[in-house]
């Protein structure tokens, strides 16, 4: 490159033609090589242009010039030192571009002849940004990593290279987003179909030979077959001593909760760590679910009570009564302990109704400090919710009236019809916990009743309608009083209600015509209109409904297990994490599955025919541990992949 006499000497301009016209990478060179002490008193050439060097990059606003001609000629040298001082230094040395976007923009303009040494100049950014824990360009940001750079601004390129280098996705920023909130579906779903390998490369250096010696002593170390998982990436960056490591934790539900990335939840590689944690948890199970082992043991309690009666004495009775009563209280005043936060959930609902009400009336008052704590709502647990207020603490009052009343007592005999219904379903639930294919079923079943449930009641006006209607029209349409066939008055409520009742089971095809009293041809005529409305189009449409949905919701329902499983296992740890801080005196409660599951290599094997999944910590079979089994659903998904990855 031929020499501007214009350009003057000690400027930032002769600074940039020295490197781009790859003097200063050779002066750089030099100067490595001589070994040359930066505040010598004998200046050099090489020397001079260290110093020159030096000078730029402490101004801020010259620092990213200089950054953009190391990039344009290629000089590797060059940029291993100035990235040495900058990472040693971030205080001093402030970069305007992060230096990942520099590499991307400046990569368009290299010089001719330069790609080569350009492409190298980026690979090793690319290399030691992913392995960086904080990219220390930034002052302002000293938290955000390379990823989170690229993820900023939409480098799909980079994204996918610092990926493929191992930066981890659950380095968090100081607003405690991880780097994905931009990043694409088919990005990530390509990084984590990369991680599910054949071939053990984590334990062997050189790819290059890796599937040769893999192949020469496969027999040796017994991996044949073995399926190989990955799961570095996941591993915090900044994981605090002697705290749990629930960042993958946090990362999935992160994932769960985006609209653009929701799907991957069902990923093989998110679902063999929910499968870890899950049986990790399964340990503590009964911890967690201590009120419903009480409802089962009182119950029985009950059952005995009941067939001893007639042994032992009143009196006695009576005490039993109020022990058992006694001990269904403490289990249910600990059950709305242990749901803390349903109460917390209760006021931010009842602040949301408020400031919409106040909006309603055009109220000018700033309501930012009562939006605060409606931020943190994705984070209440909504499982115990739903499971305390409609299932367990409804069954605890119940089981508590039940001790009230003496057993042949009519209030006795409706709490028992009442609580064996809520009993089932929380036993059905606990079960569910234990067995993937009764939870399956449960999920589905959930998903077609929530169905059916809005089509009915978007119907319901015309099914009480049509019950109105043949309650005028049919004299004897509503249910008789058993104990007094003429009392009771067409237009009381309850002969409307059971009349309501008795069209909605009609709905059904229970027409039960031959019983009815037809006086007018009016009553003919609705009640050819209403068999034709409700049974024949309403009930096959709901059934169409269900028929055409089938496929989609064996589909729904797993992916709706593995976020209730998420649900479960974060509300699991949250509790307990608190726990264990106020009561020091009971052992830790910890779920995390690194290291303590998967070890520090955070590499594990899958042998398919036993399905069994061990943690690696090398390739003999002494070094390695069984931490668990993976579902039949996971391990088809896993060997597709790999299938479709060659």
């Amino acid at each position: 490159m031929k020499y501007d006499k214009d350009i003057k000497p000690r400027t930032i301009k002769y600074l940039q033609w020295q490197i781009l016209s790859g003097e200063g990478e050779q002066l750089m060179i030099d100067w490595q090589m001589t070994k040359q002490n930066v505040v010598s008193k004998f200046p050099s050439k090489e020397k001079l242009f260290i110093n020159r060097l030096h000078k730029s990059m402490k101004d801020k606003d010259r620092l990213d010039n200089v950054i953009e001609v190391v990039f344009a000629s290629g000089s590797l040298e060059l940029l291993k030192y100035m990235l040495k001082l900058i990472m040693n230094n971030p205080k001093k040395f402030n970069l305007i571009t992060p230096l990942i976007i520099n590499a991307v923009a400046w990569g368009a303009f290299v010089r001719e002849g330069q790609l080569e040494n350009f492409q190298k100049c980026f690979e090793y950014l690319v290399d030691v940004l992913s392995k960086d824990e904080i990219n220390a360009t930034a002052q302002a940001i000293p938290t955000k990593t390379a990823l989170h750079f690229a993820d900023d601004y939409n480098e799909e390129f980079m994204v996918q290279k610092l990926l493929e280098k191992g930066a981890s996705i659950t380095a968090q920023d100081g607003d405690g987003r991880f780097p994905i909130k931009n990043t694409s579906y088919s990005i990530l779903k390509q990084f984590f179909d990369s991680r599910i390998i054949k071939t053990p490369k984590r334990f062997l250096i050189d790819d290059n030979v890796s599937k040769l010696i893999y192949s020469r002593y496969i027999h040796k170390y017994k991996l044949n077959g073995f399926i190989f998982v990955d799961l570095s990436t996941f591993e915090s960056p900044r994981t605090i001593e002697n705290s749990p490591d629930l960042i993958n934790l946090e990362l999935i539900t992160y994932i769960s909760r985006s609209p653009r990335l929701s799907r991957l939840i069902d990923h093989p590689l998110i679902v063999i760590m929910l499968e870890l944690h899950w049986t990790l948890f399964m340990k503590y199970i009964l911890l967690d679910q201590i009120s419903v082992i009480s409802m089962l043991i009182t119950t029985m309690l009950f059952v005995i009570k009941y067939s001893v009666k007639s042994f032992i004495s009143q009196d006695l009775c009576g005490i039993l009564n109020y022990v058992i009563a006694g001990i269904t209280s403490i289990c249910q005043f600990g059950e709305v302990v242990k749901n803390y936060s349903l109460f917390h959930f209760m006021v931010v609902k009842l602040k949301q109704g408020c400031s919409k009400i106040r909006k309603r009336f055009k109220d000018q008052k700033n309501t930012q400090d009562e939006d605060d704590p409606i931020r943190d709502s994705s984070n209440l647990p909504c499982y115990q919710i739903v499971t305390s207020i409609f299932l367990k603490i409804p069954l605890f009052i119940l089981l508590i009236l039940f001790a009230m009343y003496d057993c042949d007592h009519n209030t006795c005999k409706q709490t028992v019809g009442v609580g064996m219904i809520l009993l089932t379903v929380n036993t059905t639930l606990l079960i569910a916990y234990y067995n993937q294919t009764v939870a399956h079923y449960v999920i589905m079943f959930l998903y077609v009743a929530y169905t059916g449930l809005n089509f009915i009641l978007s119907m319901f006006l015309i099914i009480f309608g049509f019950a109105i209607g043949l309650f005028m029209l049919i004299d004897n349409f509503r249910y008789e009083n058993a104990n007094n066939l003429n009392s009771g008055n067409n237009s009381d409520w309850e002969s409307i209600g059971l009349s309501t009742l008795r069209a909605l089971v009609m709905s059904t095809g229970e027409l039960e015509v031959s019983s009815f009293q037809f006086h007018a041809v009016s009553s003919y005529i609705v009640f050819i209109f209403f068999t034709f409305v409700i049974p024949i189009v309403f009930f096959n449409l709901l059934n169409g409904l269900a028929i055409e949905d089938i496929s989609m919701i064996k589909q729904e329902a797993m992916y709706w297990y593995r976020k209730t499983q998420l649900t479960v296992l974060n509300e699991f740890q949250q509790f307990y994490t608190q726990i264990n801080k106020l009561m020091k005196s009971i052992p830790d409660i910890d779920i995390s599955i690194h290291p303590n599951v998967i070890g520090d290599k955070s590499f594990i094997g899958i042998k398919p025919a036993s399905r069994k999944i061990y943690a690696m910590f090398g390739l003999n079979p002494g070094e390695r541990k069984f931490i668990g089994i993976l579902s039949q659903n996971a391990l088809m998904n896993v060997q597709e992949i790999l299938q479709n990855s060659h």
